[in-house]
């Protein structure tokens, strides 16, 4: 920080008066007093995100939001809609796959949706921070309500009017009026305050019988609603400086986490489609059907963040949706395929404790939004590899993470039954617990494909081919 000051100067108060030509007009020795001014220059470097700050309101980035809790029940039932979400896969169906050709089909698919969206569902537009002024997303009290704007607006106007007031008399009156409505308002407010928090009450009271409505609403009061929701526009450097260039900031992060999810493994396995022999297996390489995706996507949840195509999964619970995504995942099951779209994902950054650095990017845990027609896509492929898996007995016992109807909670239970045990007995335990760091962002999925190639199953080639070519924002 001490090198954006220079030129530090000190210059004394007789100086100052002999620069006036004050001698000789007062008595010095009486009235001089014994400070001295500091006087400098401070050189101030604004980055670039501090320039986009200024920007017009016209040229702010803007995000269209839709209402997806009100779908009509003509969604994507005119004709218009029906004969061209045909037509496009149609053509696909009845001609040779190819990756150019299965990218054009999917990005009409979902221009044709997002078409429908636009003329069936009503939406707002919402604009974006830029990352560096926070104020546009700050949520306003809860307890708030138009009265106490109301109220509020006469105790600013009426404290205009007494401090524009000249006459003496009328200001004490003036005066008096303000002091008046501040105190109205003061009661307004203490009387919302506490009807709201006596509605919070009686909420989580009625909901004790709902464990999941009951925490959802304890998240959204006290501390953990104060948490810091948005990301700083600096990075700590190499070199242990702070930035808060934006170019610095992007390219930091994007370095970062680039290396992270590129890292070079040390191991030689190589899988590759002419090294596998394919076998076909009646359940897992069929054609996948209308039931498959449907219990899939029952099992979806609403409300979720939709990804880079921007499809939220409640619009595809329709039956018209439901035959146009079987249709599309057998094109890409039989071709071992995938559009180039469900390739990209979104990385959301979500810190992983209020103690690390918000500066450094790898303190933040990346949650990346894929396409929701990918992740339906991807259940239906581990669903019948799951069956698979369990029906021949490949996995071993012991794993419970990942796997339908187990938890890693009770390894804890069976831990805690171990120790508790021994101790009744006297004897002693040893227990180590192992955290690799980025277990998920650095595991060689190599090694992963190398165990499942004594299957020897054509399903392992498509999943195999999906991932070779993902990216993220």
């Amino acid at each position: 920080m001490l090198d954006i000051f220079n030129k530090f100067k000190v210059t004394r108060t007789s100086l100052i008066i002999e620069q006036i030509c004050a001698n000789g007009k007062f008595d010095l020795q009486k009235i001089i007093p014994d400070h001295s001014l500091l006087t400098w220059e401070i050189t101030l470097k604004f980055s670039q995100s501090n320039k986009n700050a200024a920007q017009p309101k016209n040229n702010r980035k803007t995000k269209t939001k839709y209402d997806i809790k009100n779908i009509p029940e003509d969604w994507l039932s005119s004709e218009s809609a029906l004969n061209d979400i045909n037509i496009i896969i149609q053509n696909l169906e009845i001609s040779n796959v190819t990756q150019d050709k299965i990218n054009n089909m999917y990005d009409a698919f979902v221009n044709v949706i997002k078409t429908e969206m636009s003329t069936k569902l009503s939406s707002k537009v919402i604009v974006l921070s830029d990352g560096v002024n926070n104020k546009r997303r700050r949520c306003k009290k809860p307890w708030w309500s138009e009265e106490l704007t109301e109220l509020w607006n006469d105790v600013c106007a009426s404290e205009k009017i007494w401090i524009k007031c000249k006459i003496q008399n009328q200001k004490k009156f003036f005066r008096q009026v303000f002091v008046n409505k501040r105190k109205l308002f003061d009661k307004a407010v203490q009387k919302a305050k506490r009807q709201y928090w006596y509605s919070m009450q009686e909420e989580l009271s009625n909901s004790c019988g709902n464990p999941k409505e009951f925490w959802r609403k304890i998240g959204k009061i006290g501390v953990g609603s104060e948490c810091q929701n948005y990301i700083p526009m600096e990075v700590k450097l190499d070199n242990g400086q702070i930035s808060s260039d934006k170019d610095e900031v992007l390219n930091k992060w994007k370095c970062d986490f680039s290396n992270m999810f590129n890292r070079n493994d040390d191991s030689d396995v190589n899988i590759c489609e002419n090294d596998v022999d394919v076998l076909y297996d009646d359940m897992l390489d069929c054609e996948i059907s209308v039931e498959e995706v449907f219990n899939v996507l029952k099992c979806s949840k609403n409300g979720k963040s939709p990804g880079y195509d921007e499809i939220p999964v409640e619009l595809y619970k329709n039956q018209t949706m439901l035959n146009a995504l079987t249709r599309v995942f057998n094109i890409c099951f039989d071709s071992g395929k995938v559009p180039a779209m469900w390739s990209k994902g979104i990385i959301t950054p979500i810190p992983k404790n209020s103690t690390s650095d918000p500066r450094d990017p790898l303190s933040y845990r990346g949650i990346t939004l894929a396409p929701v027609s990918y992740k339906l896509y991807c259940g239906v492929l581990n669903s019948r590899l799951t069956y698979k898996l369990d029906d021949i007995d490949f996995l071993c016992d012991e794993q419970n993470g990942f796997r339908k109807g187990r938890s890693t909670v009770d390894h804890l239970s069976t831990l805690s039954t171990i120790i508790e045990t021994r101790k009744l007995r006297k004897q002693s335990t040893y227990v180590a617990f192992i955290d690799f760091k980025k277990a998920y962002d650095w595991i060689n999925r190599n090694l992963l494909f190398c165990k499942l190639k004594t299957l020897e199953l054509f399903v392992l080639i498509v999943i195999h081919g999906q991932l070779n070519d993902q990216t993220d924002k």
